[in-house]
């Protein structure tokens, strides 16, 4: 490890993996709770999550915006969904249709 970024991806990758669901293969989680778990910083937690992506270790996707009550007013709160790439098995939720179709078939065989 040369980098913090290294470093911090490493520690998401590390909290993607230990908080997912394991049928979906999917974490969904918040900066907050990033920060919270792992003690990145929030302002540094994109770049990890940049670098994950760029080696094909991860997928991010958006997760419909939640209204979330605040002490002082209501704001939107929006939170990723983390995906795990490169799963076999029962970890299918983050392969294309044609992946699935060749999966199942060499299942069968």
């Amino acid at each position: 490890m040369r980098k913090k970024t290294e470093l911090n991806a490493l520690k998401m990758y590390l909290l993607v993996a230990a908080f997912r669901n394991n049928d979906l293969n999917h974490t969904i989680i918040s900066y907050e709770k990033i920060h919270h778990y792992t003690g990145i910083p929030e302002n540094d937690i994109r770049s990890a999550l940049s670098f994950l992506v760029n080696l094909n270790l991860i997928q991010v996707d958006r997760s419909p915006s939640e209204v979330v009550k605040d002490a002082e007013d209501w704001s939107m709160k929006s939170m990723n969904i983390y995906r795990l790439i490169g799963l076999k098995g029962r970890h299918l939720g983050n392969t294309s249709s044609d992946d699935l179709k060749h999966h199942v078939a060499s299942e069968s065989e």
